[in-house]
């Protein structure tokens, strides 16, 4: 395997990362795992990244960083299993913010792979037994309804509208604007998956769905993003959490940041529109064991809870939402929009990735995109940018466009985590992914929030955000996992973060903690730890990877436990964050000195350019933001259709 991989890594530094697995691991043997980081890493990294990288494997194996470090002057090779492990332990708990950043790099790719990859030859994980985990399920026998313009050589197309991206909101408008006679040409960075190919193994759904097979992050690896990049986007891997923009969201959008119409009746219809489109009920929303925790802690403690809406039809509950829909129940843009956009005539182009749009005296003039290795220009009159908070800016910013709010106010709703081990089974992966919250918080802070919900949590995704102190501990808590359940705060953050591009155009998302917003971040946390012990909990944590986790029999308490997580506060890679909602990054408002896009979502700069996915939300909705992400692209269409 190291010849595939030699440009990338050394001899060296891949018997450098070898050794890391092994020490951070509780390995099976055989599985090949430091082959297929490698592999990851080559293939899904930036050139920066992975010059990081190689720099923190070669002080990993450093003899006097280690003496300084962990009191062993040896290379990292050739140290003792508990020698590593020591060394493992001081980058984790540092003082110095980039070595627990190279830490948690190392212990994420490492135990995600150790407990998601399937070895090949096999159908299952070898942890999967002991950890009690089902695995894989079977795939529908579907035909692929849509299809998909093939681009085989150096092609040049027409169009009337452009549309960069098929998620929320692109599915959206191509359908509206195709089926007001427009021909629409839909651009698409991922590939074409449906039933068929959903088999619910949680390694290839993160190689082949999720934007850079899922090690996405921020530029200092402190929160996880989780994003779509497949057809339909994030649409097609959500959780199916369906809620409307909150009324008081609506109102500081219209009266604070300038966007017209925001709580009129035009914008409301929108949302009921896309609400019917796609099947919003509560109809589906069974507590699985996971959210009943939930609810009996809320009940317990006297807070609000409600029941969530989700977008499904005939819904079997099965736990695999987030690597697709294999049943053809949730009712996400592919079955819904851009089917819809189909039958009207437009033409799909998957594996295209937009390099820049084209601009003639001020005027939009349509899109070169590069498919499979191919070049591709589109000419068209209106192009919708679409690709996401990630994607739009970068490629608004490689377009020479100027405007200084393009990437800035991005918005992540930064996620805490803490997990209950109970006495009974919780099987976090099996049932309704989310289906209860608890709102006691949500209007805290001005508004600015948190309300407390449940991931639906499989084995390499529960690997990497366990805490780690040594490789035999984490494996105790990997064996637990079907006992376990994760409660999270999803934040509403006030300030945000920005999106830029490094020197090869591609995005990099800088992101930090505003002292207030970390102090709600803290806020959740605890409330998710009380929440769990009230749900009957015997041992809660996951807060800080350095502390020890709360036991319920313990004589120090709980008030004693939440005050030491006071008095740790957030620690950037101590704490671990997670992102499932990215937005703002190009906002609409009022006037071009706080916003990209003006209230009716064409751009400041560029006339006939128009903006409709998460990137466009003046700030963040403070719930699960599809509907509103939808919601808007519908109203932007139908202002689009009006100027035709």
């Amino acid at each position: 395997m190291i010849a595939k991989v030699r440009t990338f890594l050394t001899e060296s530094e891949f018997e450098i990362l070898l050794a890391i697995s092994h020490a951070l691991a509780h390995p099976s043997r055989g599985m090949g795992i430091a082959e297929s980081v490698a592999r990851t890493i080559s293939t899904a990294a930036s050139p920066a990244e992975q010059a990081d990288f190689r720099r923190a494997l070669t002080l990993f194996d450093n003899p006097v960083a280690n003496f300084v470090l962990a009191g062993t002057a040896k290379s990292f090779r050739s140290m003792s299993f508990e020698g590593r492990e020591r060394v493992l332990q001081a980058w984790s708990n540092s003082q110095i913010g980039l070595l627990r950043k190279g830490f948690q790099t190392f212990k994420r790719l490492v135990l995600f792979h150790e407990y998601s990859m399937i070895p090949e030859g096999s159908d299952r994980n070898p942890h999967w037994e002991s950890i009690r985990y089902p695995g894989p399920v079977q795939p529908s026998e579907v035909e692929k309804p849509l299809t998909v313009k093939e681009i085989t050589r150096s092609t040049a197309l027409e169009a009337d509208v452009v549309v960069v991206g098929s998620g929320a909101g692109g599915a959206v408008v191509a359908a509206e604007l195709a089926a007001a006679g427009q021909h629409v040409v839909v651009l698409e960075k991922g590939g074409y998956y449906n039933e068929a190919d959903f088999d619910g193994a949680e390694f290839t759904a993160m190689r082949d769905l999720y934007e850079k097979r899922g090690i996405l992050t921020t530029e200092d690896v402190g929160i996880v993003v989780l994003a779509g990049s497949t057809l339909g986007g994030g649409t097609t891997i959500s959780w199916t959490t369906s809620l409307p923009t909150p009324a008081h969201v609506l109102h500081e959008w219209e009266t604070e940041l300038g966007v017209t119409g925001a709580e009129g009746q035009d914008w409301q219809v929108s949302l009921e529109a896309v609400r019917a489109r796609i099947n919003v009920t509560t109809d589906y929303s069974d507590q699985n064991r996971q959210n009943a925790l939930l609810r009996e802690g809320s009940e317990a403690l006297g807070y609000q809870w409600r029941t969530l809406s989700r977008n499904v039809n005939n819904c079997d509950d099965c736990g695999y939402c987030g690597f697709g829909c294999r049943f053809g129940a949730k009712q996400g843009a592919l079955l819904t929009y851009l089917q819809d956009a189909h039958e009207n005539g437009a033409d799909i182009i998957t594996n295209s990735f937009a390099d820049r749009l084209m601009i003639s005296n001020g005027r939009v003039a349509g899109v070169e995109a590069t498919v499979n290795g191919h070049a591709l220009r589109v000419n068209s009159k209106r192009v919708v940018v679409a690709a996401g908070s990630v994607h739009s800016p970068a490629l608004l910013k490689r377009s020479g466009l100027t405007n200084p709010n393009i990437g800035n106010h991005l918005h992540l709703n930064p996620v805490p985590v803490a997990f209950g081990i109970f006495d009974e089974p919780v099987e976090a992966w099996r049932g309704t992914m989310q289906s209860v919250a608890c709102t006691e918080f949500e209007m805290a802070n001005e508004g600015y929030g948190f309300v407390v919900e449940v991931p639906p949590v499989h084995p390499g995704l529960a690997a990497l955000g366990l805490p780690w102190k040594d490789a035999n501990s984490h494996h105790e808590l990997m064996l637990k996992l079907a006992n376990t359940a994760f409660f999270f705060a999803l934040v509403r953050d006030r300030d945000g973060g920005r999106v830029d591009v490094d020197n090869q155009g591609n995005p990099v998302l800088n992101y930090w903690l505003s002292k207030r917003d970390a102090a709600t971040v803290m806020e959740g946390a605890k409330e998710c730890v009380k929440l769990l012990v009230a749900a009957g909990a015997r041992t809660v944590g996951g807060i800080h990877n350095s502390a020890e986790p709360f036991v319920a029999s313990s004589a120090s308490g709980l008030a004693s436990f939440l005050e030491r997580i006071d008095q740790r506060g957030y620690v950037k890679n101590d704490t671990t964050l997670f992102s499932a909602h990215q937005m703002s990054s190009c906002r609409m408002g009022g006037s071009a000195s706080i916003a990209a896009f003006d209230p009716e979502g064409e751009s400041y700069e560029v006339k006939n350019l128009y903006i409709a996915d998460a990137s466009a939300l003046p700030s963040s909705p403070g719930v699960n933001p599809m509907i509103s992400i939808m919601g808007l692209a519908h109203r932007n269409a139908q202002i689009i259709k009006s100027r035709l």
